[in-house]
């Protein structure tokens, strides 16, 4: 997904079992989707399965937008701008699904590209006929608006790099060598000197100080002449 999309917020309100394939539990579910919703996503393992439900999710948001478009009396701006920002949802899931499988590989993703760009492409299809009738309510949630047309171009494009046959897995990256020559080898001795812990002060009371000799006195004055 393109870096000038917030994605990474995204990502990390995902993160949580079963959501996304991550090791961490304390997220909450995304707040768009249903119970049920959550629990179908939790039960969906498969990279590409996944993917291919959050854009079923991502169906359903559109046609409830199309639908609120088109009532008779019109539906609020406000509740329009959720409905389509719930779309947006989906699909930037979507996309951070697919990016996620990308990366770690180990699957075989090229049975599903069809499908997934076939059903997004008709979203973006869906989504540039409304934009072309003109609807001055549209205007009024311009920038969620021109996310949705964004969204579903930005899923197409990652669909793109989808290669044939199986991802080879994702390797751990290889620890450099300059990391590797500051580490002491197993078993060799270490020529730094170990710190002595300071020592500790004395408990108890202090000992008694030594008697001092008395001071000298000085001699009394004595006797003038011519004293009586």
């Amino acid at each position: 997904m393109s870096k000038s999309r917030p994605t990474v917020l995204r990502v990390l309100i995902l993160v949580l079992a079963g959501i996304l394939p991550v090791a961490a539990q304390q997220a909450a579910p995304p707040d768009y989707l249903t119970d049920e919703e959550v629990q179908k996503v939790r039960d969906t393992q498969e990279p590409d399965k996944r993917v291919l439900l959050f854009l079923e999710f991502a169906a359903l948001r559109l046609a409830k937008f199309e639908q609120a478009l088109a009532a008779k009396p019109a539906v609020h701006v406000d509740d329009l701008t959720e409905m389509i920002d719930h779309f947006v949802n989906a699909i930037d899931d979507a996309t951070s699904n697919l990016e996620i499988a990308l990366d770690r590989g180990g699957v075989d993703l090229s049975k599903a590209r069809k499908e997934m760009e076939k059903q997004v492409a008709a979203f973006l299809e869906r989504l540039e006929k409304i934009n072309a009738a003109k609807d001055k309510r549209l205007e009024e949630f311009q920038f969620t608006w021109d996310d949705s047309l964004e969204a579903a171009r930005e899923f197409l494009e990652v669909a793109k790099t989808i290669p044939e046959g199986m991802i080879p897995p994702k390797q751990p990256a290889p620890v450099r060598a300059e990391e590797e020559e500051g580490k002491p080898q197993p078993g060799a001795p270490t020529l730094r000197k170990k710190e002595e812990p300071p020592k500790p002060p004395p408990s108890g009371p202090a000992p008694p100080r030594p008697p001092q000799p008395p001071k000298p006195q000085p001699p009394p004055p004595s006797a003038g002449h011519g004293a009586a």
